[in-house]
């Protein structure tokens, strides 16, 4: 594929190729936006002149370029075309017949004005009809209309996302319109909403992405729990997320190798997004429920709920805990025991916790928590242990001790398990 020069992806030298003969076309959106501030692109917005248009055009623009063409929309009649998977670089580009009878008509319906900036496909100058372009190199947020909001409530988390990305802020009447529309947002799909609000919360920007989500209102009507009646973000939220979002993120105290591997946990994007989340919802009377109207995967609402769960069991540890009290405090996190770790020290600082040995176990943790190094078949066929709650309760006995470095192996814990049962079998006679 022949690069397309200009600052756009090679995809389009193809799709000017694909369009020479046919309607007229405009690159809209994000693209012209990026291109603008010279960053990569690899996602490419097409509006296409032709309510008919744009499947024709997407096929063949996938015959010439080597991707897959699929309906996105029977509504809006928009196709996307997405490259090879072996493709690179990768591209995907999206066409949208315009919404509308003309250019103008479609920026119109637009939500803010950087983001209503076309260029044609053809070549040619900048088409700005709205100002787009001197509004971002100002870095502010202007809606494009009066009803923005109003005609699809996402755009108020929308605009905290692109206040983090751009590191630009709403002018005053737009915020005013983002919040009029926020209470909106309670009817909204959270599948929708939710990938944008963490765009908006954990990226480079964030702290501006906060800041405006909350002014917008967005935060007030999606996760009360972390603001207060005024819609103001919470202190304690305010000083959890930098801690867990900040750079470098993770607990201090824990061993030198421990610190970097919670550290490096704390970076991974799927991480920062858990732990963001919980630090937001930790205050709720049931962490799991305040997430549910964004419709988080089931996993995440797990990783949520333990982290949140085991802050109150973590902060109750006495300075000295012993290997007992640090698997009860950690052990119900199960393999999110880092996470919960990180999410306790955000929340309580420099307390006098055991600090390194937990750090030291949520380490370990992440693959899977401690087991006995032997089965309950070899503890029931060796020591004649019945099957039941007593079987599991030693079981657990012997994983602790395995954990904190006291059996050797299967020889080991089977000796424990045998001095274990016979005390309990003693006490139980003596009672």
């Amino acid at each position: 594929m022949s690069a397309a020069g200009d600052g756009w992806p090679p995809v389009v030298a193809v799709l000017r190729e694909v369009l020479t003969d046919g309607p007229d076309a405009w690159i809209v959106g994000g693209a012209v936006r990026e291109r603008l501030r010279g960053q990569p692109i690899t996602d490419v917005d097409v509006a296409i002149a032709g309510d008919d248009a744009a499947g024709p055009v997407a096929r063949a623009l996938a015959r010439r370029a080597g991707g897959h063409p699929f309906r996105l929309s029977d509504a809006f009649g928009a196709w996307r075309v997405s490259a090879a998977a072996d493709a690179d670089p990768a591209w995907q580009v999206d066409l949208t017949p315009l919404q509308g009878p003309d250019l103008a008509a479609d920026v119109a319906r637009r939500d803010l004005t950087v983001n209503a900036l076309a260029v044609p496909v053809a070549g040619g100058p900048l088409v700005d009809l709205v100002g787009g372009e001197e509004d971002l190199r100002a870095g502010r947020l202007r809606a494009v209309g009066t009803d923005a909001f109003a005609a699809d409530p996402v755009r108020v988390v929308r605009l905290a996302r692109f206040a983090a990305e751009l590191a630009a802020d709403p002018e005053a009447e737009t915020l005013a319109r983002a919040r009029a529309a926020a209470p909106a947002l309670a009817d909204v799909p959270g599948e929708r909403v939710l990938p944008e609000l963490l765009r908006a919360l954990t990226g480079p920007g964030r702290r501006r992405g906060v800041r405006v989500a909350a002014a917008a209102g967005a935060l007030h009507v999606l996760l009360p729990a972390a603001t207060d009646p005024e819609g103001v973000v919470l202190p304690a939220v305010d000083a959890a997320l930098e801690a867990l979002l900040g750079a470098p993120a993770g607990v201090p105290e824990a061993a030198e190798g421990d610190r970097a591997w919670l550290a490096a946990r704390a970076a991974e994007p799927s991480r920062r997004e858990t732990l963001a989340l919980a630090a937001l919802v930790h205050g709720a009377p049931d962490p799991a429920a305040a997430l549910a109207p964004l419709r988080p995967s089931r996993a995440r609402r797990t990783a949520v709920a333990r982290a949140v769960a085991a802050v109150p069991r973590v902060a109750a540890l006495p300075p000295a805990a012993d290997a007992v009290a640090l698997y009860a405090a950690l052990r119900p996190a199960g393999t999110d025991a880092p996470e919960a770790l990180l999410l306790a020290r955000a929340l309580l600082g420099p307390a006098d916790v055991p600090w390194a040995p937990l750090a030291a176990r949520a380490v370990r943790w992440a693959a899977g928590p401690p087991a006995a190094p032997v089965t309950g078949d070899e503890l029931v066929t060796a020591l004649g242990v019945p099957r039941g709650p007593a079987l599991g309760a030693l079981l657990t006995r012997l994983a602790i001790a395995h954990d904190a470095g006291e059996l050797g192996g299967r020889d080991d814990a089977l000796a424990l398990a045998r001095r274990l049962h016979a005390t309990d079998r003693a006490a139980t006679d003596g009672g």
